[in-house]
């Protein structure tokens, strides 16, 4: 798999913003814990147009921490490492709060959560056999933020019910993607 349109997003969106950055990569991925956090908040508290909010910004500076390594040379193999672990994080943040706030069935916010992490044990499983990084053509991590970030500025229940179910669906079907990839790869 190749990551072509996660690149374009980022030389044509995060770059110019990235090249005005001179901070830590790591700083910048440690700020997207805190603002999901924040996010978190706000959707325990029902103010869920804020949580949407601070969840988005989330998600941006999720993605800016990369931008920035690239940019000013500074991508390490911790980094890389952190920027994954912040993934599942604030992935576990956001759909504990979204379970803890009665906004979705409890089965149902933990079997996304389990899902989106096998997904990504997967990859990193399947990434250390093969010896290189697999990648996708569009983040899955980018379209969940979206869809939870709609979810929560509609501002009612369904929507973040739906946006769960959505974003349930796209965990199974990144780990079956993985586990497909993986048996035509490994045999």
């Amino acid at each position: 798999m190749e990551i072509k349109t996660k690149s374009r997003i980022e030389a044509t969106l995060l770059a110019p913003i990235a090249k005005r950055m001179n901070i830590s990569p790591d700083c910048i991925t440690a700020f997207s814990i805190l603002l999901c956090i924040i996010a978190g908040y706000f959707v325990l508290q029902n103010s869920l147009a804020y949580g949407a909010l601070f969840w988005l910004l989330s998600g941006i500076f999720d993605s800016l921490d990369g931008a920035i390594a690239k940019t000013h040379r500074r991508s390490t193999k911790f980094g890389s490492l952190f920027d994954k672990v912040a993934d599942r994080i604030n992935d576990a943040i956001i759909l504990c709060a979204i379970i803890l706030a009665g906004l979705v069935e409890l089965w149902i916010g933990l079997a996304a959560l389990v899902l989106i992490t096998i997904a990504s044990y997967a990859s990193a499983c399947l990434d250390a056999q093969v010896e290189k990084t697999t990648g996708e053509r569009i983040s899955l991590r980018a379209v969940r933020t979206g869809i939870i970030f709609i979810g929560l500025l509609l501002g009612m229940k369904i929507s973040v019910q739906y946006a769960v179910y959505i974003v349930l669906i796209i965990g199974a079907y990144a780990l079956a993607s993985r586990l497909i990839y993986a048996k035509k790869v490994l045999g």
